[in-house]
């Protein structure tokens, strides 16, 4: 868990920083923007957009590999479901609900 947290802290602060210290300081020295100017800075922003979206879909993705490669029977796939329904229908302890 320490490690994940100094991850998070190291590219989250750092991303952080990025966007909001560092990003407008880089665009000062132009005092006012010109259209080329203004067009670099949309062409980056998009550049950016356009490689940073598919890192959510590709987690998914690997995530669900990860759960259908693991091995599942029916009695467990029925325990797990009744513990992910069971807090919804107050049903925490008992194991009435379907017949297990």
């Amino acid at each position: 868990m320490e490690h994940a947290y100094k991850w998070i802290l190291k590219w989250g602060g750092g991303t952080a920083f990025i966007l909001i210290v560092a990003w407008p300081c880089l665009t000062l020295p132009a005092k006012v923007f010109s259209q080329g100017y203004f067009t670099f800075w949309v062409i980056l922003s998009i550049i950016w957009g356009l490689v940073s979206s598919p890192q959510p879909g590709q987690t998914s993705f690997l995530e669900l590999e990860f759960e259908l490669k693991r091995p599942c029977s029916p009695r467990k796939f029925l325990q797990s479901y009744r513990a992910c329904f069971a807090s919804r229908w107050g049903d925490e302890g008992s194991n009435s609900f379907i017949g297990l």
